[in-house]
């Protein structure tokens, strides 16, 4: 007989689960807040979902095991993440007071965290259009909680919403209206990092900044007096700064030409775009770790890496461009907070902009890497999207 017994969780203070569903992907992390705590118990996770490569993980304290799954659906690799908590001895799973989930996509009309309820869930259902490869699977996770937990409450957060601030300048595509009218614009992503960072800076942040998010997907967002006012993704994740296996901005005569002579269906050059392209086809492989161990002998993996600098770079200067100047850079997201490399790349010539990069404070990872004269400071921040869906579940949950 399970014989584990939870502390009472004092007056104002919930566990939250944070859902983070991916294409392929479930990521969960057991969240302790409220009355000044923010403590993340435990994470899981099952990637590969529906392949013949999936892995799970579980990560309890320092503790980390990894294992094989056959999970071919994200209803059925929540229900094993779970299981893996459970067998860690995570006694909060079972006394959780609200599932918080992360949304790629809001669509024109969900711009702030929203509880899911039926009628809720329902208006989702008609933004899938928007990100076909992540919605359905986030909206199959809200329905297995339900089916799993019919009483606990679920709240929604959308990658989308930190950017619903931006002038119609930045937003409006160079499109008839009617397809703006439908929905068709420039939406930005990685919203809910980018709100991470902006918490940890505080009130006392500076006015003009950059932050950019560079991980396997990788997106810079320019904000002014707190709020985001225009960024490098657009209507869909795959637009922006060159990506893990993303093109990023691409000339849109080159998809043109790939259906016209190379007879590319919808799906193949959706596939080519979201799948085969970016990193990987330049340098062949998707993570910046390997790259950068390629890097010194192999050519095609150097000019990945210089590709990736160089496009992070532009972003810069076109954002701060759209700024007015720049009083802060900040670097997070994995390669952002771990690849000393890429970060000189991306900073490299960039003195125009008032930036005096400190390459032995990079090169030591410390949080500062310019130097004290420097007129724009660059940051390093580790983000935490879990930690932002927590709040917001809490908040709701406590409102409700």
């Amino acid at each position: 007989m399970d014989q584990r017994v939870s502390a009472p969780r004092p007056p104002g203070s919930d566990v939250v689960l944070s859902v983070n569903t991916g294409s392929s992907s479930l990521k969960l992390a057991v969240i302790a807040i409220g009355d000044g705590e923010e403590r993340t118990v435990a994470r899981a996770a099952v990637e590969g979902i529906g392949t013949d490569r999936a892995r799970s993980w579980v990560r309890v304290g320092d503790e980390r095991t990894e294992d094989d799954a056959t999970c071919t659906t994200h209803a059925a690799a929540l229900d094993h993440a779970l299981a893996l908590l459970a067998d860690c001895d995570v006694p909060e799973v079972d006394h959780l007071s609200v599932v918080g989930h992360r949304l790629v996509h809001g669509g024109p009309d969900h711009v702030a965290p929203m509880l899911a309820d039926e009628a809720a869930v329902a208006s989702l259902r008609k933004v899938v259009p928007f990100a076909p490869l992540h919605l359905p699977a986030a909206i199959d996770a809200i329905e297995a909680m339900r089916a799993r937990h019919p009483s606990l409450p679920q709240v929604v957060c959308f990658d989308t919403a930190f950017h619903a601030s931006m002038p119609e300048v930045a937003r409006r595509l160079p499109i008839p209206e009617r397809f703006a009218e439908a929905g068709i614009r420039r939406y930005g992503f990685h919203g809910l990092s980018y709100e991470y960072v902006m918490s940890v800076l505080g009130e006392h942040r500076p006015s003009r900044i950059v932050i950019a998010h560079l991980g396997n997907g990788a997106s810079l967002v320019a904000v002014s007096e707190g709020r985001s006012i225009d960024t490098t993704m657009g209507l869909t994740p795959t637009g922006g700064v060159i990506m893990g296996t993303r093109t990023g901005d691409l000339d849109p005569g080159v998809l043109l030409h790939l259906e016209r002579e190379h007879h590319l269906s919808t799906a193949e050059v959706q596939r080519l775009v979201d799948r085969e392209s970016g990193l990987l086809a330049i340098g062949g492989a998707s993570d910046m770790v390997t790259l950068l161990e390629r890097s010194e002998t192999d050519p095609r993996a150097r000019l990945a890496v210089a590709m990736f600098g160089y496009s992070v770079r532009k972003a810069i200067g076109a954002l701060a461009a759209a700024l007015g100047g720049l009083d802060l850079l900040v670097f997070t997201g994995g390669i952002g907070e771990h690849a000393a490399a890429v970060r000189v790349e991306a900073c490299r010539g960039l003195d125009g902009l008032g930036i005096a990069f400190d390459h032995a404070a990079n090169a030591r990872g410390e949080g500062l890497i310019s130097t004290p004269g420097s007129h724009c400071a660059v940051r390093v921040i580790a983000t935490d999207e879990d930690v932002v869906i927590a709040r917001h579940a809490h908040r709701l949950c406590r409102k409700g």
